[in-house]
């Protein structure tokens, strides 16, 4: 029976899997955790795409309520997915 747990550490923006169950960690229980940080990571990449798509979505009134002019929208939403 596996008595191991993973559950979420959260940083900021960042969440981070958080294995409990003893220091004896299989390797199976590595590579889990490996895979779980490689997921929640290409999520926040893709929630990133996603919001920066939307920004180039908005239109001239939404912009000005949020305070935002044209050219940082542009500048936010040119960024690549990966940069913060």
């Amino acid at each position: 029976m596996n008595d191991r747990v993973i559950r979420w550490k959260t940083n900021g923006n960042r969440r981070a899997p958080i294995v409990h169950g003893g220091p004896n960690l299989s390797i199976d229980g590595h590579i889990s955790a490996v895979l779980l940080r490689v997921v929640d990571q290409l999520l926040i990449w893709q929630d990133r795409a996603r919001e920066r798509a939307h920004l180039r979505d908005l239109s001239d009134h939404m912009m000005k309520d949020l305070g935002l002019s044209r050219a940082d929208i542009d500048q936010e939403a040119g960024k690549p997915f990966w940069q913060r």
